[in-house]
């Protein structure tokens, strides 16, 4: 009597990457490029999340020594879901926009778009907010001059962009109906949801800085003033970065000592002092606030 057992995917997985290594010695990247997905798609069932996006990066490798931009594309973005649904948005952000480049390099500007789109959002959970914006201007520019269809993901993008890094108002219904039109997949949901809350509540959040006391209208060089930086948020939050700017005629006495306690309000006591004649400007302040699944990112 005999028994017959299933292997296991990740002992299949491993065939196909002996079977890979085979076709590149043998001078085949295209027949290695399938071996390295079909070894990829075993570790996503192995749930093997590392080894899975290894050998869809080692596919996409492969099908670019073929000249296959397309497949290099397909691969990346595979691993890119595959990474986002995972939370590891840094990473996923740049597989997104690789594969985005791909596309674009044969003029799948719709794929494309919305590839370099998504790699916008996963910066912006990633708290990667200067690369969001060098990436949304980089595929507005893709757009101009173009005619026909919408980019409902690159409306999103815009939206979150000018929320989370530029300040923007935008009403949260346009937000809601920008998310509806960009129908991300099962895999993209996490990181969209992410995003809409975290962009929501940035504009429910109020950062300010007031005088800490009576206003002035001038005071004496050298003399300190102070100013208290607060904000309050609808929900618990920490400060997990923050950004200071002052004119060349003020200085820091006494920096505000921001702790990383989770609370929905937070006030601090700046001290400053004049050191040149003149007008002062204190500001702008950008406070990065982090709570549970939500990110905010307030001027």
């Amino acid at each position: 009597m005999f028994s017959f057992f299933r292997r296991d995917p990740e002992s299949k997985a491993k065939k196909h990457v002996e079977k890979a290594l085979d076709e590149l010695v043998e001078g085949y990247p295209d027949y290695a490029s399938e071996e390295y997905e079909k070894a990829a798609d075993l570790f996503v069932e192995a749930e093997q999340i590392d080894f899975a996006v290894k050998y869809y990066r080692e596919s996409a490798y492969c099908a670019l020594e073929h000249d296959d931009h397309v497949r290099a594309a397909r691969m990346k973005l595979q691993a890119g879901k595959i990474l986002t649904q995972d939370a590891q948005y840094s990473q996923a952000g740049s597989l997104y926009s690789e594969a985005a480049d791909h596309l674009y390099r044969h003029k799948k500007l719709s794929r494309s778009t919305r590839a370099m789109s998504i790699a916008v959002l996963c910066s912006l959970a990633a708290r990667n907010f200067d690369t969001a914006v060098n990436l949304f201007k980089k595929s507005t520019k893709r757009l101009s001059g173009t005619s026909g269809g919408s980019h409902h993901a690159h409306e999103f993008a815009r939206m979150a962009v000018g929320v989370l890094c530029e300040g923007d108002e935008i009403p949260s219904k346009d937000i809601d109906d920008a998310l509806r039109r960009f129908k991300p997949d099962d895999m993209e949901k996490r990181l969209t949801e992410f995003v809409a809350a975290s962009v929501k509540l940035a504009q429910q959040t109020e950062v300010a800085i007031e005088w800490a006391g009576k206003p002035r209208e001038s005071v004496k060089s050298k003399s300190h003033i102070e100013f208290e930086l607060r904000y309050e948020c609808p929900v618990p939050v920490r400060v997990i970065d923050k950004r200071y700017s002052l004119s060349n005629s003020l200085a820091f006495v006494e920096e505000p000592d921001i702790d990383g306690k989770l609370s929905k309000t937070g006030s601090w006591l700046m001290v400053l002092n004049p050191v040149l004649s003149g007008e002062g400007v204190v500001g702008p302040i950008r406070l990065t606030l982090e709570g549970q699944e939500v990110l905010v990112n307030k001027h």
